[in-house]
């Protein structure tokens, strides 16, 4: 246990002392109690202030923090639950590197095309995508910094091609047989090409839109590099249709945290834009050693980002069985949290039920 590991230092030097005290600011009790601190901010972030958007954990670390619908408190609102349109906890996940938006390492992956996040946001007029940071003074990982936006704008600029491209081979001869022909489907089909080209015209490609904290000179590198970006995109072969009927709107990102005292009305239909909330789940540290109270009164080293990198303090515990057993969990305080970990995930591997990713 975490606590053993502070007793066991005995009489050894001051540095062996700091050392164990700091790995105990990052055993798993404080991971996990941090977690649960964080999503609550999640949660009623995306209920109270982005209803009707569907919600995608970034893999992996917001996975931790986006607790499944069916594990969330038993004495929440029973209709706030079985609202259909309410922005709560939900099990849609995406996947964008922090890799991909690190300084001189820009990069936009095909491979990772996030299409379905596009998509529901196109449908759903916008979406939320929670992930964190383990940084003491970034408010967001580099995944939503620039991975994300970079994204946005290549897809932007992918739809705005298809469509001019459909509409060149349309022709005029074509779309004077469709207008001889007509009928209400034809009619309403029409009106949707009509819709289509318009924000084909419409589009300016002048991003991609980026925070303000991104310097000048990465934002003009990054900007250099979209035309290849898009070209990776055309090349891929990617299927842009869904895309092409829905997006009405350009995809661009909105930043919140738990810092923000003036928050984005995102729900507003008359925005010009499609948003991408991106909500950066964890708070920087003010300080060193910096703790935080549960609703309980229990005091715990708050470790900001603490869902990532996982595999150092996890012990084999999955998010989706956090969730389930957190209770559990927590119930066995500081000294006793690991072993229950460990007893929830011997149970999980050996088919006990303990909750599978």
């Amino acid at each position: 246990a975490d606590a053993d590991d502070i007793r066991d230092v005995g009489v050894q030097n001051i540095y062996k002392v700091v050392r164990a005290l700091k790995k105990d600011d990052h055993g798993i009790h404080n991971c996990l109690r941090s977690i649960a601190h964080d999503a609550a901010f999640v949660r009623e972030a995306c209920r109270a202030r982005f209803p009707g958007f569907p919600v995608f954990a970034n893999l992996r670390c917001g996975a931790w923090y986006v607790a499944p619908r069916e594990d969330e408190d038993e004495d929440e609102d029973d209709e706030a639950n079985e609202d259909a349109d309410a922005a709560a906890m939900t099990t849609r996940t995406c996947y964008f590197k922090s890799t991909d938006g690190h300084n001189n390492n820009w990069s936009f992956s095909a491979t990772r095309l996030n299409a379905h996040v596009a998509e529901a946001a196109a449908t759903r007029g916008g979406c939320v995508v929670v992930d964190a940071t383990r940084s003491a003074t970034k408010r967001f990982p580099d995944s939503m910094s620039k991975t994300i936006p970079v994204w946005a704008e290549v897809l932007n600029r992918g739809v705005a091609e298809s469509r001019r491209l459909a509409r060149d081979a349309r022709g005029d001869e074509a779309e004077g047989t469709a207008a001889a022909d007509d009928d209400d489907a034809t009619s309403e089909r029409r009106d949707a090409t009509a819709a289509a080209d318009a924000a084909a015209d419409d589009y300016d490609d002048d991003g991609p839109h980026l925070p303000l904290w991104v310097s000048d000179v990465e934002r003009a590198s990054i900007r250099a590099k979209m035309d290849d970006f898009v070209a990776t995109l055309r090349s891929s072969g990617a299927d842009l249709s869904t895309l092409c009927e829905t997006l009405r709107r350009p995809l661009r990102c909105v930043w919140v945290s738990s810092e923000t005292r003036s928050w984005p009305k995102v729900t507003d239909a008359s925005l010009p834009f499609t948003p991408i909330v991106l909500l950066s789940a964890s708070a920087p540290l003010c300080g060193r050693g910096e703790r935080r109270s549960t609703a309980e009164g229990d005091s715990f080293a708050y470790v900001p980002g603490a869902g990532d990198d996982e595999e150092s303090w996890a012990r084999g515990l999955t998010a989706r069985a956090f969730w389930r057993r957190r209770r559990d969990i927590f119930a066995a305080g500081p000294g006793g949290c690991a072993r229950a970990v460990d007893a929830i995930v011997e149970a999980t591997e050996g088919g006990g039920g303990g909750g599978s990713s």
